[in-house]
């Protein structure tokens, strides 16, 4: 079973929870919508305290999450409809592993040169900013990414394989493109 992070409601991407499908509340700030063919997390708000290393560790182990795939919302006019991010620059203003960061046995200063894996041939990659949700409408670039950082990192840093999609709503407004490449995408799984 894939999981997939979405920052946003499922019904934002296109992303269709069928009726009778189970939503799960758990402690760690976020939603799972389990489908037949995924389970979908979503935080809930505010984002901050969803997206924590404790959290997500959380959410790993109670799940049993060995690879994730985080779709996130990105603009700009050289994406194309769906792109895979490869890396990112972290412009929105807070880093979820600062601070009081080691979590168990986790190291203070983690390595987060590539926490990006899984290759989707194809489909045009890219390095993203990302500026957070309060930016996004208003910051032009290249490749602008919402939320894709703080996510990546936290799931990264609890030991969780990372692959990352960025959607551009403006290119593929009803999320077709994206649900097509959802089913085949594996990202490691």
């Amino acid at each position: 079973m894939i999981f997939i992070y979405l920052a946003h409601t499922p019904d934002l991407y296109g992303f269709l929870v069928k009726d009778g499908s189970q939503t799960i509340n758990i402690k760690t700030h976020h939603r799972v919508y389990s489908t037949a063919r995924a389970n979908v997390l979503v935080p809930e708000k505010p984002f901050r305290e969803s997206v924590s290393p404790k959290n997500f560790l959380e959410l790993k182990e109670q799940l049993g999450i060995k690879n994730l795939l985080i779709v996130d919302c990105v603009k700009g006019e050289k994406a194309d409809p769906v792109i895979q991010i490869s890396d990112h620059r972290n412009l929105v203003g807070w880093n979820p592993l600062e601070g009081r960061t080691p979590t168990r046995e986790f190291p203070q200063f983690p390595d987060m040169s590539d926490i990006y894996t899984g290759d989707l041939p194809g489909i045009q990659t890219a390095t993203v900013s990302t500026v957070g949700a309060e930016r996004f409408s208003t910051v032009k670039g290249e490749a602008i990414s919402e939320l894709a950082a703080p996510i990546a990192l936290c799931a990264a840093y609890v030991g969780i394989e990372v692959c990352a999609l960025g959607w551009n709503q403006e290119k593929d407004f009803e999320g077709e493109a994206l649900n097509r490449i959802i089913k085949t995408a594996t990202c490691g799984d």
